[in-house]
């Protein structure tokens, strides 16, 4: 815990023995607000979950099919980040579950 300035005397308080060592403190209700913000409770959501989807479309299959001819199957990241095969607005993931389709329409 880090110390306490006292507001009323400018001295510093430190946490006592008996103060519980696990306990956020907040500002009280009496600070003026963006004094002290609050802290986030809530987890946050990654950058790439709140991705559109968006079809293929049959210019990007066909450049898929281009890179799995050149780096082979498995190399998704090599795939995606070759920019002769302009795939980069698309992850790696997804680059692997396309081809998982193509190849299921296969049989």
């Amino acid at each position: 815990l880090l110390p306490q300035e006292d507001d009323d005397a400018g001295e510093l308080l430190l946490p006592q023995e008996d103060d519980d060592a696990g306990e956020l403190l907040l500002p009280q209700e009496d600070d003026e607000a963006g004094e002290h913000p609050q802290p986030s409770l809530g987890r946050t959501q990654a950058p790439w979950s709140k991705r559109k989807k968006r079809p293929w479309s049959l210019a990007e299959t066909m450049r898929l099919r281009q890179g799995v001819r050149k780096w082979g199957v498995g190399n998704w990241v090599t795939i995606q980040r070759d920019p002769s095969l302009d795939l980069q607005n698309r992850t790696n993931v997804q680059i692997k579950d396309r081809w998982r389709t193509i190849c299921q329409k296969k049989l």
